[in-house]
């Protein structure tokens, strides 16, 4: 026994499985798109979960009994090839100097990653660093302090600007190197370290 339509029976049927076909489209391409977003904006990494919000990626971090919510520029994957030479972890933090040559021509990019160096150090670790410069420069050092890797037994953080991005320990001495956003990212391989996310 055969079943026969009407053609507006025939007419409706087809639009049930054109809106139908639709859906399944439109409902695949949004579970396509979280998937994506998810991907783009959310990190496990060394059991800490990192989120980007807004350009910066977000992780909480413990210490004691106090839960820190801290923001990076960078994941800790993207700076997982910045070079590292000399002990890092044999380094004494207490006093700090953050330095830098004052005539730099990427002074921007040196005092965004001053203050991200600054605020984890002040914020986490309740030190504070002192802010100097290497050389002289009229209106700004002095008053600052003039320290190099080389003038004080004290500990400093040198930021410097090279076409090479890494983090170089000598002695007394840390040395960040980069140029531009490339500094930045030398930084927060840096403090990924000191937090033992990496």
């Amino acid at each position: 026994m055969k079943i026969k339509f009407s053609s507006g029976t025939k007419a409706f049927l087809i639009l049930v499985l054109i809106v139908l076909v639709i859906i399944g489209i439109t409902r695949y391409n949004n579970i396509r798109e979280q998937k994506q977003y998810e991907e783009d904006n959310f990190l496990t990494y060394n059991h800490f979960e990192f989120e980007r919000i807004a350009d910066m990626w977000w992780t909480k971090w413990i210490s004691g009994n106090t839960e820190y919510t801290i923001p990076f520029r960078y994941n800790p994957e993207q700076t997982e090839n910045v070079t590292i030479n000399g002990e890092i972890y044999e380094f004494s933090l207490d006093p700090l100097y953050i330095t830098f040559n004052p005539e730099d021509t990427d002074l921007q990019y040196v005092a965004l990653a001053a203050s991200e160096l600054s605020i984890s150090l002040a914020k986490i670790f309740k030190i504070i660093p002192t802010s100097a410069c290497t050389e002289e420069f009229e209106g700004v050092c002095p008053p600052k302090e003039i320290i190099t890797c080389t003038n004080t037994n004290e500990s400093v953080f040198l930021l410097q600007k090279s076409n090479v991005t890494s983090i170089t320990a000598v002695d007394n001495c840390i040395i960040f190197q980069g140029s531009g956003f490339e500094l930045v990212r030398a930084v927060d391989r840096f403090l990924f370290m000191l937090y033992g996310i990496m």
